[in-house]
């Protein structure tokens, strides 16, 4: 892609191929836009920052979610830790009379 010229309103004229084209406008190549019935021609109109604003969206929600599985794999440890305590001491509870086992509930 390159620009080859320059508008009175801040903007720029560009040449692209059109698989560059198929590229900005979200699809691997020419044949994906054929697919989807996507014609491009003179005239078209790409909003490039609604598109990036979604995939800077994208970008930051997965660093938020590698942050939320790292903390849910935290706490799958702790759980994994306690919960031999935990069974010991409802064993011994239900054993004395304290609790009731229902299935694999226990209610006190």
């Amino acid at each position: 892609m390159k620009i080859i010229g320059k508008n009175n309103d801040d903007g720029y004229f560009i040449s692209a191929t059109k698989r560059e084209i198929a590229n900005l406008i979200g699809y691997y190549n020419i044949y994906c836009c054929e697919e989807k019935k996507i014609r491009i021609d003179v005239g078209m109109e790409i909003h490039i920052s609604e598109m990036y604003s979604q995939l800077h969206s994208l970008a930051s929600a997965k660093s938020d979610l590698l942050a939320c599985r790292t903390n849910l794999l935290t706490a799958a440890k702790l759980c994994d830790m306690v919960s031999p305590v935990l069974a010991a001491a409802l064993t011994g509870a239900a054993e004395d009379g304290m609790v009731k086992e229902v299935g694999d509930a226990v209610v006190g």
